[in-house]
């Protein structure tokens, strides 16, 4: 009988002891895949917030175009037809707080 109640208790106590390992070890697991999550979630947070910010430091860029002989011919945003237009057939000269400055290349002819 002794025996019997000596087998009984150990077994018991096996069972507390791995029932107890895998709460824990499943608690850890949790705990460093919430912490997994958050990293990522704070780093598509911050991607986020930099695209947004790009795009409205982009969208205050203005373009200046101006001719062989050195006069204005257009004045803009990035996204105005005319400007792109001309921006591919000009050089960047320079730019200044935001403002982007071109120069024909040569003088079209329309």
């Amino acid at each position: 009988m002794k025996t019997a109640k000596n087998k009984l208790t150990a077994l018991s106590f096996s069972i507390v002891l791995v029932t107890i390992s895998f709460t824990t070890f499943a608690t850890e697991n949790n705990l460093e895949a919430t912490s997994d999550l958050t990293y990522f979630e704070e780093y598509f947070d911050a991607e986020n917030y930099t695209k947004e910010l790009g795009i409205k430091l982009d969208s205050e860029i203005q373009i200046q175009v101006y001719n062989v002989y050195g006069s204005l011919i257009a004045s803009g945003s990035e996204k105005d037809e005319k400007v792109k237009s001309l921006m591919g057939h000009s050089d960047l000269l320079t730019e200044v707080n935001g403002t982007k400055y071109y120069r024909l290349s040569y003088q079209p002819t329309n």
